[in-house]
């Protein structure tokens, strides 16, 4: 597994409870309509701020995950060195993980009884692979441009 900077402050940042959850998804809930106050509104700003941080870690694990399965996928990606492509890759997926949080919030309910970081899985995981598939595009096109150059090299007059 990848040990980048991010690793380092898992220690420090504790997962939300669902009781706290509830309390953030509550406040954010009162912030969002039209005839919400100013203060309201300032208080679902950071409330969401707050369920974004707290469920970092959330994001991080399954933004390691993901780096290894691609590991096993592409060999060249040794999961067991610090390769910087590696490091670029986990950085894209734990930014595009991220913003899937506020995504599951836009669709979240209180009522169905889930705590908030289940429902955030799945849109945590759709977002990342979405940039997988980004990444997987890109590495394609890199491949071909590489074996056209190889098959056609470009002579010297």
């Amino acid at each position: 597994m990848p040990n980048t900077s991010h690793h380092h402050d898992k220690e420090e940042r504790k997962l939300l409870t669902f009781a706290q959850e509830i309390a953030l998804v509550k406040i954010i809930q009162k912030g969002k309509p039209q005839t919400a106050s100013y203060t309201q509104k300032q208080e679902a700003i950071k409330a969401t701020k707050e369920l974004v941080e707290g469920n970092q870690q959330l994001v991080e694990a399954i933004a390691d995950r993901y780096c290894l399965t691609l590991c096993k996928k592409y060999t060249y990606l040794d999961k067991h060195e610090n390769t910087p492509i590696l490091e670029d890759l986990e950085r894209r997926f734990i930014k595009a993980g991220a913003q899937g949080i506020p995504k599951a919030l836009d669709h979240y309910s209180l009522v169905k009884g889930y705590k908030f970081s289940t429902y955030a899985t799945w849109w945590i995981k759709t977002e990342i692979e979405k940039q997988i598939e980004e990444w997987e595009k890109l590495n394609k096109s890199v491949k071909i441009l590489r074996s056209s150059k190889v098959d056609n090299p470009v002579k010297a007059d």
